[in-house]
Protein backbone atom coordinates (compact mmCIF):
# COMPACT_ATOMS: atom_id res chain seq x y z
CA UNK A 1 0.00 0.00 0.00
CA UNK A 2 1.17 3.09 -0.42
CA UNK A 3 1.77 5.88 1.62
CA UNK A 4 -0.95 7.90 0.42
CA UNK A 5 -3.75 5.52 -0.23
CA UNK A 6 -7.12 5.33 1.79
CA UNK A 7 -9.41 2.89 1.98
CA UNK A 8 -12.53 2.67 -0.09
CA UNK A 9 -16.20 1.31 -0.64
CA UNK A 10 -18.25 0.49 -3.35
CA UNK A 11 -21.08 2.55 -4.11
CA UNK A 12 -23.89 -0.18 -4.32
CA UNK A 13 -23.39 -2.59 -2.20
CA UNK A 14 -20.20 -1.40 0.62
CA UNK A 15 -17.58 -3.56 -0.07
CA UNK A 16 -14.12 -1.97 1.29
CA UNK A 17 -10.66 -2.00 0.13
CA UNK A 18 -7.58 -0.84 1.31
CA UNK A 19 -6.35 0.32 -2.33
CA UNK A 20 -8.99 0.07 -5.31
CA UNK A 21 -8.07 -3.14 -6.98
CA UNK A 22 -8.13 -2.62 -10.88
CA UNK A 23 -10.75 -4.70 -11.46
CA UNK A 24 -12.95 -2.12 -9.71
CA UNK A 25 -15.10 0.63 -11.58
CA UNK A 26 -14.71 4.21 -10.96
CA UNK A 27 -17.26 6.53 -12.39
CA UNK A 28 -18.34 10.46 -11.73
CA UNK A 29 -21.25 11.22 -10.64
CA UNK A 30 -23.33 14.61 -9.28
CA UNK A 31 -22.09 13.24 -5.98
CA UNK A 32 -18.45 13.03 -7.37
CA UNK A 33 -16.16 9.94 -7.92
CA UNK A 34 -17.90 6.49 -6.52
CA UNK A 35 -15.66 3.23 -7.02
CA UNK A 36 -18.25 0.09 -7.96
CA UNK A 37 -16.69 -3.32 -7.22
CA UNK A 38 -16.01 -5.94 -9.08
CA UNK A 39 -19.16 -7.80 -8.48
CA UNK A 40 -21.51 -4.46 -8.48
CA UNK A 41 -19.93 -3.93 -11.75
CA UNK A 42 -20.34 -7.63 -13.91
CA UNK A 43 -23.88 -6.91 -12.14
CA UNK A 44 -24.47 -3.81 -13.99
CA UNK A 45 -22.47 -4.03 -16.66
CA UNK A 46 -25.15 -3.36 -19.61
CA UNK A 47 -26.64 -0.63 -17.64
CA UNK A 48 -23.40 1.01 -17.44
CA UNK A 49 -22.51 0.56 -21.07
CA UNK A 50 -25.60 1.71 -22.05
CA UNK A 51 -25.23 4.94 -19.87
CA UNK A 52 -28.78 4.79 -17.94
CA UNK A 53 -28.74 6.62 -15.08
CA UNK A 54 -28.02 5.08 -11.46
CA UNK A 55 -32.14 4.90 -10.38
CA UNK A 56 -33.14 3.04 -13.10
CA UNK A 57 -30.06 -0.25 -11.89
Amino acid sequence: MTTNARPVSCAWCGAMVDEVPVTWTIQASDRGIEYLCETCTRDNVRKIEGSLPTEYW
